[in-house]
């Protein structure tokens, strides 16, 4: 069990999965940011959830790019 949680196909999968949360949560984003743009809101704070939301699905996605390369390499 430990040698599998150090090899690279456990690295890949927590890659993949990194990978789909992080665009799902880009999707989202994006669509709740035109959906505010578009109807507005009195919340003050807004503008920092849409835009922290977005930041952090773009990071995830990243990661899990950045993992996927490192499982190829062979880290």
């Amino acid at each position: 069990m430990a040698s599998f949680l150090t090899s690279a196909a456990f690295l890949m999968i927590i890659a993949a999965i990194m990978m789909a949360l992080g665009s799902y949560q880009v999707v989202n984003s994006v669509v709740y940011i035109h959906g505010i743009l578009h109807k507005g809101t009195n919340n003050g704070f807004m503008p920092l959830a849409m835009w922290t939301s977005l930041v952090i699905g773009l990071s995830l996605l990243i990661v899990g790019i950045a993992a996927i390369v490192l499982a190829f390499k062979g880290f």
